[in-house]
């Protein structure tokens, strides 16, 4: 999550949506000294860090610290957050100034949803450190798949940000946010956490229909929103 008073803009961080990429991009458009740009992984921060850019401005005041913040804090020298990199708009909206979040330009970015469920199957197995089939992630996660993403730009079933970009369009997508703001987008975007798909085959040619159909019921929400399709290369071939 990013948050730029100097550009009055507001980043929502949704997931396999090259959010850590677009993320690095965006946190150098942060350069004022109330801008709150959130902590990301080690291996982000490395890229993050000759740009010239540090978290900031994302911890919560000490003063409103509850009894089981302080104990994080002595027992397990956790600081609290009021802000980080997946928080949802209504989480977003809830720690913002109202005239703030009803004034800055707000988006975020969103994928199709099978092509997107190949992504995120490809991270568990890696993250897992074990093989797993296709089903058997059916199997563990269906009814709960954590890259569901219009959570993090919806409040209350509505779309809560000015802006949701398409992933495959990302650039362009970029550029086009960007310039809500009064910034020309240079189209630097580095790679990061991009090597855990192995498997490079279109989504078509790995889910079954009882599996496509599973994607579709589950991310109706997004696509009806942005439109998306299941493309069915297996059929054009």
């Amino acid at each position: 999550m990013l948050l730029s008073h100097k550009h009055k803009f507001i980043y929502l961080k949704t997931r396999k949506t090259a959010s850590s990429s677009t993320e690095i991009s965006l946190s150098r458009y942060c350069d004022g000294p109330e801008d709150v740009v959130t902590p990301m992984g080690p291996d982000e921060e490395a890229i993050r860090r000759p740009l010239g850019v540090e978290p900031k401005n994302y911890l919560e005041d000490r003063r409103n610290y509850g009894w089981y913040d302080v104990y994080k804090l002595v027992v397990r020298g956790r600081e609290k957050q009021r802000f980080w990199g997946h928080m949802t708009a209504a989480d977003a909206r809830e720690r913002i100034e109202p005239h703030v979040w009803n004034s800055y330009f707000k988006f975020t970015f969103d994928r199709n949803p099978w092509d997107k469920t190949v992504s995120n199957y490809f991270w568990r197995c890696t993250r897992d450190r074990k093989p797993m089939t296709l089903e058997q992630y059916f199997e563990r996660y269906q009814g709960r798949f954590p890259q569901y993403n219009f959570q993090y730009y919806s409040i209350d079933g509505k779309v809560a940000v000015d802006y949701v970009g398409r992933f495959e369009e990302l650039t362009d997508g970029m550029a086009h946010a960007l310039a809500q703001v009064g910034i020309e987008f240079d189209g630097w975007l580095p790679k990061a956490k991009s090597h855990t798909r192995k498997d490079k085959r279109h989504y078509s040619e790995l889910f079954d229909e009882r599996q496509q159909q599973i994607i579709a019921d589950h991310f109706r929400s997004e696509i009806e929103l942005l439109g998306y399709e299941y493309e069915d290369r297996r059929a054009a071939a």
